[in-house]
């Protein structure tokens, strides 16, 4: 069995570790299908001696059918699920995958500059540590603001506590000295 280094992965190779770090972690990723997976059904095809004329024109074929289906051209590889945050929702990270120098398109930066918009965290990972690192600073940043706001709660419900317990003494004080 050859076991590949990190480095010497490609972009489907990096994703499916990082699907896979994901998983463990309680984490749910979701892929988003692009015109770059299709490259591996194109070498399938050239493997089989398909000519260069038809591959193009299955791979239109191909992209015309995902883009009936929703595709968006320049979204980001991944969409990531993790913990509810503090208002009870579901917290989502959306991650482009960039390996071996590559560079978000001008379609990619302009659909992250769009989710970003919507207030949405959009990352670009440069490979499978990189994406896992960021994963894990965004879900553990979450899990801090949660514990913030939970620290916050108890803190309101003490002082509320405290208010109430005052005013029985001060009830209790004027009571006894009205008999």
């Amino acid at each position: 069995m050859v076991v590949k280094r990190i480095k010497d992965m490609d972009e489907n190779q990096e994703q499916a570790l990082i699907v896979s770090w994901c998983l463990q972690n309680d984490l749910i990723p979701v892929a988003v299908p692009n015109g770059f997976n299709l490259g591996g059904s194109i070498q399938l095809m050239r493997m089989y001696g398909l000519p260069t004329s038809q591959i193009k024109t299955q791979n239109a074929i191909q992209m015309r059918l995902l883009k009936k289906e929703g595709l968006h051209v320049g979204f980001p590889d991944m969409m990531i699920f993790g913990r509810r945050n503090a208002y009870g929702n579901g917290d989502v990270l959306f991650l482009e995958n960039k390996v071996k120098n590559n560079k978000p398109s001008k379609y990619q930066l302009a659909c992250h500059d769009w989710l970003r918009s919507l207030g949405y965290t959009v990352e670009v990972s440069t490979d499978a540590k990189d994406a896992i690192q960021k994963i894990r600073n965004y879900f553990d940043e979450v899990a801090k603001q949660i514990e913030n706001e939970e620290y916050i709660k108890i803190r309101k419900k003490i002082a509320e506590q405290d208010k109430e317990n005052a005013k029985r003494k001060g009830d209790v004080r004027q009571n006894t000295r009205n008999k």
